[in-house]
């Protein structure tokens, strides 16, 4: 993780309770191996700097102030924690008191973890790639940050919902009814949204998910991704 000067600083306590939605996380204990990581920066034809980062296996044994909700944990357990997560780095796991002292050392497992490690990355890459190149093209026709902004909103809470589209299929009523400039407006970006929600992900960005409902729910996330992205780029125009 980093601090607020971009300095690597290992696992931040307070940057973790405030993404659990806690006052307070506390590092009791811990058993970790840490390595340095770089790599190449193919489009600026540069190298990446050099940094520390816990190995797979590491493990944290953490007091919090209250117990977290279940979604702020499946948050940081779907998205990652800490940098260069489009690389498959950050990935975790919180367990429970049982199956933390269950723990006696590594077992033969460690090439199915890194397989499963590998599988993230690719998702990650494959949806960075995928909004890079959506980023480039004319989607977003005529609209604001602030409209762009209200959209992403949408999805999230469709997302949130499981997948729930309801929400989605109400603007697009509601969009409908409205002026033929506004249609006209909107046009170009409901209906990327409704190419990448109708057909598996798999067709989307070339890798999916088995689970119908898991794979639902990663469709509203590439979009908010993306939204989120362009965003930011169109602020610091």
């Amino acid at each position: 993780m980093m601090d607020n000067f971009a300095h690597s600083n290992g696992l931040d306590e307070a940057q973790l309770a405030k993404m659990l939605g806690i006052d307070s996380v506390t590092v009791k204990l811990c058993s970790t191996s840490v390595s340095e990581y770089s790599g190449f920066n193919r489009t600026w034809g540069c190298q990446l700097p050099v940094e520390q980062m816990y190995d797979g296996g590491s493990i944290f044994k953490l007091e919090c102030s209250e117990i977290p909700s279940l979604e702020r944990i499946q948050e940081i357990q779907r998205n990652g924690l800490g940098i260069r997560l489009s690389e498959g780095f950050g990935q975790v796991l919180f367990l429970n008191e049982a199956l933390f002292k269950s723990i006696r050392g590594k077992h033969e497992m460690e090439a199915q973890v890194n397989t499963r490690m590998k599988g993230n990355a690719k998702h990650r890459i494959a949806r960075m790639n995928w909004i890079m190149q959506k980023d480039s093209e004319d989607w977003k026709g005529r609209l604001s940050n602030s409209q762009l902004g209200s959209l992403q909103t949408i999805l999230e809470r469709c997302q949130y919902k499981d997948g729930d589209d309801t929400e989605w299929k109400q603007f697009l009523q509601k969009n409908e009814e409205t002026s033929s400039q506004r249609k006209s407006q909107y046009r170009q970006v409901t209906r990327l949204v409704e190419d990448v929600l109708k057909e598996p992900l798999r067709k989307t960005i070339g890798i999916g998910y088995d689970d119908a409902r898991i794979d639902k729910i990663e469709r509203f996330r590439l979009l908010i991704e993306l939204f989120n992205f362009s965003r930011r780029g169109m602020e610091e125009e």
